[in-house]
């Protein structure tokens, strides 16, 4: 009995050393001779190191919060919020231990959106918008997987929702299944793209060493990456033609933009090939 009492009290006595001390700082500022309070944020003492824990919140003098920011082990993790003086939510972002990681979304004071844009370890991905104060789509960005943060497509929107100008390539990539194929061979490749609003989308995508032929698709679902088959029959197939054509919904306007991949087949050069 005096061992398991004992065995007790020092599984007790551990865990109190070990227990990070938690408190809580408020700091105050002195607005006409007010004592006002501006910030205030948990911490944890561990190892002898202050380290912030669970959320930090800043306030306007009015006593509405400014942000409030989630932190874990003294590095921001989760969700931060900031807001304007009246109380509405002005914009949010999200980190993972403390770096940019999620969305980033920014609203006008009237609640309306301002602008979207996606990071990932602290690089912006993926697809960005950004919106005129009235909803409106203002640009549609879309960033080159291929080398960090650098914007490959952009479309410049009027606020009447028409086209005022489009720049870059909306054809990120297309990787094929192998480098070499022999007849009989499923040939396939992924085509990724933009999609920006206001558009629909028309793809042609051609395996021969020919002109373009009669393959056109209509995206309805809008499906990205766009996943591309065919059988190899013949050795002549060396060229991957790839066509995309923006139709604007409003304007009666389209852009077109052409993507080639060579392909080996039967061990073929695909430069001759190209030339034949």
């Amino acid at each position: 009995m005096n061992k398991i009492i004992f065995l007790l009290l020092s599984v007790l006595i551990l865990s109190c050393i070990n227990d990070p001390e938690e408190s809580i700082i408020k700091e105050y500022v002195k607005i006409d001779g007010e004592k006002l309070l501006y910030k205030e944020y948990g911490y944890t003492i561990l190892d002898g190191d202050t380290l912030i824990n669970g959320y930090m919140k800043a306030y306007y003098p009015n006593g509405n919060i400014k942000t409030i920011t989630a932190y874990k082990n003294g590095l921001k993790n989760g969700i931060e919020k900031s807001y304007y003086k009246n109380g509405k939510l002005n914009w949010t972002q999200e980190y993972n231990n403390d770096t940019l990681s999620g969305n980033i979304i920014k609203y006008y004071d009237n609640g309306k959106l301002e602008y979207v844009f996606e990071y990932k370890k602290g690089e912006l991905i993926n697809e960005g918008r950004m919106y005129y104060e009235n909803g409106a789509i203002k640009n549609y960005l879309y960033y080159d997987p291929n080398r960090k943060g650098k914007v490959a497509f952009k479309v410049y929107y009027n606020i009447d929702s028409t086209i005022s100008k489009l720049q870059g390539d909306p054809i990120m990539s297309v990787i094929k299944s192998k480098e070499e194929f022999n007849i009989g061979d499923n040939f396939s490749a992924l085509i990724n793209y933009a999609k920006p609003d206001l558009f629909k989308t028309l793809i042609s995508v051609t395996l021969s060493k020919q002109t373009k032929q009669n393959a056109i698709v209509i995206y309805k679902k809008r499906e990205v990456p766009y996943l591309f088959k065919k059988s190899i029959t013949n050795c002549n197939d060396s060229l991957l033609i790839v066509d995309i054509k923006l139709v604007h919904n409003i304007q009666d306007t389209s852009f077109l933009y052409k993507e080639k991949a060579f392909v080996s087949i039967c061990g073929g050069n695909p430069s001759k090939n190209l030339a034949n």
